[in-house]
């Protein structure tokens, strides 16, 4: 399908037609802001962050690595803000920059695990001490007094971010 406008003859827009019912077919040019310049929107995007140096830094290697979708990264840059509080936006920023992943994508999900870590606090099993167990035999006693070693979740995370133990 051509639509041209009436007076002049231009063409507005071509769109395929499906030939399945209900399907949705759609320019995403449609979906971008284009109120704002590529420079204007990196400032923009780059004035929200604390860390505003890092934050140039991770925007120049999204333009140089995605040159073409650079409107669509920032996009998704912006859109942290409305659904994480910006402790964690700034944090998953430091972050990428630290390890060198330099998409939106990658931020994206950076923030979430960082919030998602946030809300795994240890919980309290027992509000009053647990009742002592007797063992059926006496000797048995100084083993269920044995605690096994805890680690501290810090330990795991080079393994669950793809690192080694070196």
């Amino acid at each position: 399908m051509i639509i041209y406008d009436s007076e002049n003859g231009e063409t507005l827009g071509k769109h395929n037609l499906s030939k399945e019912k209900g399907k949705l077919i759609q320019d995403k040019n449609h979906l971008r802001d284009r109120t704002k310049g590529i420079s204007a929107m990196m400032e923009s995007t780059i004035g929200k962050f604390e860390a505003q140096v890092l934050a140039q830094i991770f925007m120049l290697e999204i333009k140089k690595k995605y040159p073409r979708y650079i409107r669509d990264q920032l996009q998704l840059v912006n859109q942290q803000w409305n659904h994480f509080p910006s402790i964690f936006v700034n944090s998953g920023l430091k972050l990428c920059v630290e390890k060198r992943l330099f998409s939106a994508s990658e931020l994206k999900d950076m923030i979430r695990f960082l919030t998602e870590s946030a809300q795994h606090e240890p919980i309290e099993l027992f509000e009053e001490s647990p009742a002592k167990i007797k063992p059926l035999d006496e000797q048995l006693n100084d083993i269920l007094e044995i605690k096994p070693s805890i680690r501290s979740l810090e330990t795991y995370l080079p393994f669950l971010e793809g690192g080694t133990n070196n």
